[in-house]
């Protein structure tokens, strides 16, 4: 009995490294893009030296996102804090913006534009139907964000690679989500900026439910750069006390 029960165990460890090595690559494959978006975007920004033209960079944001729904968002943080953004505008979402009201009900994106390079800060929200056609305008009274501050920009300035944060909270609505960032840098190296692609942990948690594992596995996501908890095959509950192991990547 002994030794068939020890048989048993083994298979099934097998079967549960092989199952859960498969979901690791989906979710890597899965996540593949957002990287891509993150490098793209900074051969973009280079090209260029990185300059303000804004309606060139909200045009190029915003049609990356059109053809890509499922990021959050993507863009750029410069060396002087200044900040241009787009974002895919959540389905139903209630407030938005830098004062909390709800977006206009065509609104399917949002450009925001933080500008320092002058004597007073200023930002702006600019709301986008599907077709990228402005619906509404609305200026911050009080500026707080910082890029150079988050998690995303720090990782990538000191790297020189694609640098992925763990999970945090994203500063426009508050939902928890990953980015994967990536370093612009001028002539001898020189830092000018970060770009960075966002997705949502929601985003990701209906890719992981949708995942396949055996009759009774479920797969989910927990904090690191990035971390998946992968909760691989098990027997009904009804049949042994609930055992989970974890796969990291």
């Amino acid at each position: 009995f002994e030794n068939n029960a020890r048989t048993v165990l083994e298979l099934s460890d097998k079967i549960i490294r092989q199952v859960t090595e498969s979901t690791i690559e989906k979710t890597l494959n899965y996540l593949a893009p957002l990287a891509s978006a993150a490098e793209m975007t900074a051969t973009v920004a280079r090209s260029s030296t990185f300059t303000r033209e804004e309606g060139k960079l909200t045009d190029y944001l915003t049609n990356f996102l059109a053809v890509h729904p499922r990021f959050f968002s993507l863009y750029a943080g410069y060396a002087d804090s200044s900040y241009h953004q787009v974002i895919n505008l959540p389905d139903g979402i209630k407030r938005f913006g830098s004062f909390g009201k709800k977006p206009p009900r065509e609104a399917r994106r949002v450009a925001r534009l933080l500008d320092r390079s002058g004597a007073e800060p200023t930002e702006s929200w600019t709301y986008l139907d599907a077709e990228g056609r402005i619906l509404a305008t609305e200026h911050s009274a009080t500026i707080t964000y910082d890029p150079l501050r988050r998690p995303w920009c720090g990782g990538a300035r000191d790297g020189r690679g694609v640098y992925w944060t763990d999970l945090y909270a994203f500063f426009t609505s508050g939902e928890p989500g990953i980015t994967a960032s990536y370093p612009v840098r001028g002539p001898g190296g020189r830092i000018l900026g970060v770009v960075g692609a966002d997705v949502s942990l929601s985003v990701l948690s209906e890719f992981l439910v949708g995942q396949t594992i055996g009759e009774t596995g479920v797969a989910n996501s927990v904090s690191s750069r990035p971390v998946w908890n992968i909760l691989v095959p098990l027997p009904p509950i009804t049949q042994i006390n609930p055992i989970f192991h974890a796969a990291t990547i």
